[in-house]
């Protein structure tokens, strides 16, 4: 997920990213800081962005222990949305943090079409 602050009049930009890839000797999950590895803002084929001037908000704080159901945890943050909002426009950034247990998520394979499962643990 791309955390990037841009640059003002008395800052200048700060890629925050990290990214996540499949380890090639074990087929494990890496994490790493794009920072570290990389030296530009730029992204490419994908990109997941949200973007505010950084100022004081309302916030939604949401608790969650387990899945209850089959859709998976941005689905159903995203139909609830769409039904308390309707048809209005609604924009929703922010971060998971992950306590304990462990994540499914998934990462783009290297030259590779396919979306490959990846368990992570936290």
């Amino acid at each position: 997920m791309p955390v990037i602050q841009t640059e003002s009049e008395h800052k200048p930009p700060v890629n925050g990213s990290y990214f996540a890839r499949v380890n090639p000797e074990d087929g494990g999950c890496l994490l790493e800081k794009y920072s570290e590895k990389y030296h530009d803002f730029g992204c490419a084929l994908l990109a997941n962005l949200f973007a505010s001037e950084g100022q004081p908000g309302k916030v939604i704080e949401v608790k969650a222990q387990r899945r209850t159901g089959k859709l998976n945890f941005v689905t159903c943050m995203r139909q609830t949305l769409e039904k308390h909002y309707g048809d209005k426009p609604v924009g929703m950034g922010g971060t998971f943090v992950i306590q304990k247990g462990k994540v499914k998520t998934h990462i783009m394979v290297r030259a590779c079409g396919c979306v490959m499962a990846c368990m992570c643990g936290m």
